[in-house]
Protein backbone atom coordinates (compact mmCIF):
# COMPACT_ATOMS: atom_id res chain seq x y z
CA UNK A 1 0.00 0.00 0.00
CA UNK A 2 1.42 3.37 -1.01
CA UNK A 3 1.71 5.93 1.78
CA UNK A 4 4.17 8.45 0.33
CA UNK A 5 4.47 9.94 -3.15
CA UNK A 6 7.89 11.41 -3.92
CA UNK A 7 8.11 13.95 -6.74
CA UNK A 8 11.07 15.29 -8.64
CA UNK A 9 10.99 19.08 -9.18
CA UNK A 10 12.54 20.02 -12.54
CA UNK A 11 10.84 18.45 -15.55
CA UNK A 12 7.88 17.23 -13.48
CA UNK A 13 6.49 20.24 -11.57
CA UNK A 14 8.81 23.06 -12.60
CA UNK A 15 9.85 23.37 -16.23
CA UNK A 16 12.80 25.00 -17.94
CA UNK A 17 12.27 26.42 -21.42
CA UNK A 18 15.13 26.29 -23.88
CA UNK A 19 16.87 29.52 -24.67
CA UNK A 20 18.36 30.69 -21.36
CA UNK A 21 21.97 29.97 -22.35
CA UNK A 22 21.49 31.57 -25.76
CA UNK A 23 19.83 34.65 -24.24
CA UNK A 24 22.43 35.25 -21.53
CA UNK A 25 25.32 34.61 -23.94
CA UNK A 26 23.83 37.10 -26.38
CA UNK A 27 22.96 39.73 -23.77
CA UNK A 28 26.40 39.65 -22.14
CA UNK A 29 28.38 39.07 -25.36
CA UNK A 30 29.74 35.71 -24.22
CA UNK A 31 30.71 32.82 -26.47
CA UNK A 32 27.70 30.46 -26.40
CA UNK A 33 29.67 27.20 -26.14
CA UNK A 34 31.98 28.61 -23.47
CA UNK A 35 29.07 29.80 -21.35
CA UNK A 36 27.14 26.54 -21.77
CA UNK A 37 30.17 24.51 -20.67
CA UNK A 38 30.96 26.80 -17.69
CA UNK A 39 27.32 26.93 -16.58
CA UNK A 40 26.91 23.13 -16.65
CA UNK A 41 30.22 22.42 -14.94
CA UNK A 42 29.52 24.86 -12.11
CA UNK A 43 25.82 24.00 -11.82
CA UNK A 44 26.67 20.36 -11.11
CA UNK A 45 28.90 21.50 -8.23
CA UNK A 46 26.30 24.05 -7.08
CA UNK A 47 23.61 21.36 -7.02
CA UNK A 48 25.55 19.28 -4.50
CA UNK A 49 26.46 22.21 -2.28
CA UNK A 50 30.06 22.36 -3.50
CA UNK A 51 29.61 26.00 -4.47
CA UNK A 52 27.59 28.80 -2.92
CA UNK A 53 25.30 30.67 -5.30
CA UNK A 54 27.67 33.64 -5.23
CA UNK A 55 30.65 31.39 -6.07
CA UNK A 56 28.64 29.63 -8.79
CA UNK A 57 28.05 32.91 -10.65
CA UNK A 58 31.58 34.14 -9.85
CA UNK A 59 33.11 31.02 -11.44
CA UNK A 60 31.01 31.46 -14.58
CA UNK A 61 32.12 35.08 -14.81
CA UNK A 62 35.77 34.11 -14.33
CA UNK A 63 35.63 31.35 -16.95
CA UNK A 64 33.73 33.47 -19.47
CA UNK A 65 35.39 36.82 -18.75
CA UNK A 66 31.94 38.29 -18.02
CA UNK A 67 30.36 40.44 -15.31
CA UNK A 68 26.92 39.03 -14.54
CA UNK A 69 25.55 39.78 -11.08
CA UNK A 70 23.79 37.04 -9.09
CA UNK A 71 20.55 39.05 -9.23
CA UNK A 72 20.79 39.57 -12.99
CA UNK A 73 21.59 35.90 -13.58
CA UNK A 74 18.49 34.72 -11.71
CA UNK A 75 16.24 37.49 -13.03
CA UNK A 76 17.07 36.38 -16.57
CA UNK A 77 16.79 32.71 -15.58
CA UNK A 78 13.27 33.31 -14.20
CA UNK A 79 12.10 34.26 -17.71
CA UNK A 80 12.76 30.67 -18.85
CA UNK A 81 10.93 28.73 -16.13
CA UNK A 82 7.33 28.01 -15.21
CA UNK A 83 5.24 25.87 -12.88
CA UNK A 84 2.84 23.25 -14.20
CA UNK A 85 -0.54 24.38 -12.89
CA UNK A 86 -1.99 21.05 -13.97
CA UNK A 87 0.54 19.11 -11.89
CA UNK A 88 -0.10 21.40 -8.90
CA UNK A 89 -3.81 20.48 -9.08
CA UNK A 90 -2.97 16.77 -9.24
CA UNK A 91 -0.68 17.07 -6.19
CA UNK A 92 -3.37 18.95 -4.27
CA UNK A 93 -5.74 16.02 -4.86
CA UNK A 94 -3.12 13.39 -3.96
CA UNK A 95 -2.23 15.26 -0.76
CA UNK A 96 -5.69 14.48 0.61
CA UNK A 97 -4.70 10.80 0.83
CA UNK A 98 -0.91 10.62 0.80
CA UNK A 99 2.17 12.26 2.24
CA UNK A 100 3.89 14.22 -0.52
CA UNK A 101 7.70 14.52 -0.58
CA UNK A 102 9.98 16.42 -2.95
CA UNK A 103 13.41 15.02 -3.91
CA UNK A 104 15.40 17.12 -6.35
CA UNK A 105 18.86 17.54 -7.84
CA UNK A 106 18.95 21.26 -7.31
CA UNK A 107 20.59 24.21 -5.60
CA UNK A 108 19.74 26.74 -2.92
CA UNK A 109 17.94 29.27 -5.18
CA UNK A 110 15.37 26.62 -6.19
CA UNK A 111 14.81 25.77 -2.53
CA UNK A 112 14.36 29.46 -1.68
CA UNK A 113 11.82 29.78 -4.48
CA UNK A 114 9.68 27.10 -2.83
CA UNK A 115 10.18 28.48 0.68
CA UNK A 116 8.96 31.92 -0.45
CA UNK A 117 5.97 30.52 -2.33
CA UNK A 118 3.59 29.44 0.45
CA UNK A 119 1.11 27.83 -1.95
CA UNK A 120 3.82 25.56 -3.32
CA UNK A 121 5.55 24.91 0.01
CA UNK A 122 2.35 23.66 1.64
CA UNK A 123 2.05 20.90 -0.98
CA UNK A 124 5.03 19.04 0.48
CA UNK A 125 5.37 17.24 3.78
CA UNK A 126 9.12 16.94 3.28
CA UNK A 127 11.57 18.61 0.89
CA UNK A 128 15.13 17.47 0.21
CA UNK A 129 17.45 19.09 -2.31
CA UNK A 130 20.78 17.65 -3.42
CA UNK A 131 22.74 20.71 -2.26
CA UNK A 132 21.63 20.02 1.35
CA UNK A 133 23.25 16.58 1.57
CA UNK A 134 25.87 16.55 -1.19
CA UNK A 135 24.16 13.73 -3.08
CA UNK A 136 22.38 13.59 -6.44
CA UNK A 137 19.97 11.18 -8.05
CA UNK A 138 20.41 8.48 -9.18
CA UNK A 139 22.68 7.80 -6.17
CA UNK A 140 20.71 5.32 -4.00
CA UNK A 141 21.91 7.11 -0.84
CA UNK A 142 19.92 10.19 -1.85
CA UNK A 143 16.72 8.13 -1.98
CA UNK A 144 17.58 6.58 1.38
CA UNK A 145 18.13 10.05 2.83
CA UNK A 146 14.58 11.25 2.05
CA UNK A 147 13.16 8.37 4.12
CA UNK A 148 15.55 8.86 7.03
CA UNK A 149 13.54 9.22 10.25
CA UNK A 150 10.33 8.29 8.43
CA UNK A 151 8.21 5.30 9.48
CA UNK A 152 7.74 4.19 5.89
CA UNK A 153 9.20 1.40 3.76
CA UNK A 154 10.52 1.78 0.21
CA UNK A 155 7.68 -0.48 -0.92
CA UNK A 156 5.19 2.08 0.44
CA UNK A 157 6.55 4.86 -1.77
CA UNK A 158 5.80 5.95 -5.32
CA UNK A 159 8.59 7.92 -7.01
CA UNK A 160 7.98 10.18 -10.02
CA UNK A 161 10.83 11.59 -12.14
CA UNK A 162 11.48 12.58 -15.75
CA UNK A 163 14.80 10.69 -15.74
CA UNK A 164 14.66 6.97 -16.46
CA UNK A 165 17.91 6.27 -14.55
CA UNK A 166 16.46 7.77 -11.36
CA UNK A 167 13.22 5.83 -11.70
CA UNK A 168 15.22 2.62 -12.28
CA UNK A 169 17.22 3.13 -9.06
CA UNK A 170 14.03 3.88 -7.09
CA UNK A 171 12.53 0.62 -8.35
CA UNK A 172 15.71 -1.29 -7.53
CA UNK A 173 15.40 -0.02 -3.95
CA UNK A 174 11.84 -1.37 -3.84
CA UNK A 175 9.82 1.75 -4.60
CA UNK A 176 7.08 1.96 -7.16
CA UNK A 177 8.22 4.24 -9.97
CA UNK A 178 6.71 6.30 -12.75
CA UNK A 179 8.64 7.95 -15.56
CA UNK A 180 7.08 11.36 -16.20
CA UNK A 181 6.72 12.28 -19.87
CA UNK A 182 3.74 14.63 -19.83
CA UNK A 183 0.73 15.42 -17.66
CA UNK A 184 -1.78 13.44 -19.72
CA UNK A 185 0.32 10.26 -19.59
CA UNK A 186 1.04 10.81 -15.90
CA UNK A 187 -2.68 10.96 -15.03
CA UNK A 188 -3.24 7.79 -17.06
CA UNK A 189 -0.34 6.03 -15.28
CA UNK A 190 -1.76 6.99 -11.88
CA UNK A 191 -5.05 5.33 -12.79
CA UNK A 192 -3.23 2.19 -13.93
CA UNK A 193 -1.43 1.74 -10.60
CA UNK A 194 -4.74 2.18 -8.74
CA UNK A 195 -3.72 4.76 -6.18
Amino acid sequence: MIKVIIFDWGGVIFFYRKGFVKKIASEYKINFSLFRRAELENRLQHDVGGLTTKKFVHNINRQCDSHISVNDYYALHSQFVHLSKGMIKVIEQLKKRYKIFLLSNNSEPAHHYIQKNKEIKKLFDKILFSYQVGLRKPDPRFFQHILKDEAVLFSECLFIDDRADSVAVAKKLGMHGLLYTNLKNFKHDLIKIRL
